[in-house]
């Protein structure tokens, strides 16, 4: 059985994934929201679900910042975008929350099943062919940076790694500032600090470096 959360505030989105129930016995399509997941603690008695499908309707703000929280509560929990017509153009995010796909509202269910099984069992990616253009355009624009960064040869403190570790879990600098019981303007400087010895220009990047196995990091 697989377990789903659509997060949405749209009754027709509810609608078509009711639809899918009779004709897919084996997925469980659960609604959450804002609020449920950020309450979520170690604590927590239910079943984490597999797979979090966020409605792109929702304002941007609210989807990065559910973004945040999911990564914060759930590092390892495969995340899909639900599209209406247009494509978001959140290409930074893709990398930094590792989105794993892409799906347009209102599709077919079987197309739905092959989606959610490729990216739940065989951690697969699922994005439209253009949208995997500007990702790869990104990330190879990354690895060949236009500007010359300062030499790489002083070491990242202690808190600064602490500092990367928790970026990479989606918190923002306030929330960095709080587990560390420091200012946000302190970790503002640490950043700024961390980005020259890294030589990164975001914290998208600062995210794929540290995934990637980059050797500054």
């Amino acid at each position: 059985m697989l377990h789903l959360w659509v997060i949405t505030e749209h009754v027709d989105l509810n609608n078509q994934f009711c639809g899918y129930l009779d004709r897919l016995p084996h997925i469980h399509i659960g609604q959450s929201n804002f609020k449920e997941i950020a309450t979520i603690d170690d604590k927590f008695n239910g079943v984490l679900p597999d797979v979090i499908l966020i409605d792109m309707r929702l304002s941007i703000d609210r989807v990065i910042e559910q973004l945040r929280i999911i990564r914060k509560k759930m590092p390892d929990v495969k995340i899909i975008l639900l599209y209406e017509q247009n494509l978001p153009e959140l290409i930074d995010e893709i990398i930094e929350y590792r989105i794993s796909g892409f799906l347009q509202i209102g599709i077919d269910y079987k197309i739905f099943e092959k989606v959610i099984h490729a990216v739940a069992h065989r951690g697969e990616l699922w994005f439209p062919h253009r949208l995997i253009r500007k990702v790869f355009d990104t990330l190879s624009s990354w690895q060949t940076p236009a500007h010359v960064f300062p030499p790489r040869d002083v070491a990242l403190t202690k808190c600064e790694q602490e500092i990367i570790k928790l970026v990479t879990k989606g918190l923002t600098n306030k929330q960095i500032a709080q587990q560390l019981a420091v200012s946000p303007e302190t970790v503002k400087k640490h950043l700024k600090s961390i980005f020259i010895k890294t030589g990164v220009r975001n914290r998208s990047q600062l995210v794929f470096g540290y995934f990637s196995g980059k050797s500054d990091f």
